[in-house]
């Protein structure tokens, strides 16, 4: 098996485009259904650059996390097929199947409770600061999860 499939990579990736395609798009909108003034807007983009980061590491981990039976089923491919053995064990092989099965669902969990770990958060922080008052916090976030 001489392929390399990185489906790490490949899931952080999209992961990361996502993020921007996310960010670029709806922090305009929350900005301005929101009714920011010029002192909320550069608080609110300072926060929600630091929650992209940190979502980002977060992200990257994660998805190693998932995508760990897939890779140790590959590097085991390529040890026996270095070894000129006929191939990775059964059990190696049954947790792979089983991880790849259940990697599109447990991806999008993960991402849509990251994501909205980060709304929180961003919340969080501008009635933290004293940016926003309770109300408007609140409107805040339910718009960023709700998206309405």
């Amino acid at each position: 098996m001489g392929t390399n499939l990185n489906v790490t990579g490949r899931l952080f990736l999209s992961e990361v485009l996502g993020a921007v395609v996310l960010i670029g798009t709806l922090a305009p909108y929350l900005i301005l259904s929101t009714r920011f003034n010029s002192r909320e807007t550069v608080t609110y983009l300072i926060i929600v650059l630091v929650v992209a980061v940190v979502y980002c590491f977060g992200s990257y981990h994660s998805v190693r996390w998932l995508t760990r039976p897939i890779r140790h089923f590959v590097a085991e491919e390529q040890r026996a097929v270095a070894a000129g053995l006929p191939g990775a064990s059964a059990a190696v092989v049954e947790d792979a199947r089983v991880v790849a099965l259940d990697l599109p669902i447990q991806f999008t969990a993960n991402v849509l409770l990251r994501f909205n770990v980060g709304a929180f958060v961003t919340a969080l922080v501008m009635l933290a600061t004293g940016t926003l008052p309770f109300d408007r916090t609140l409107e805040l976030w339910i718009k960023a999860v709700v998206g309405s």
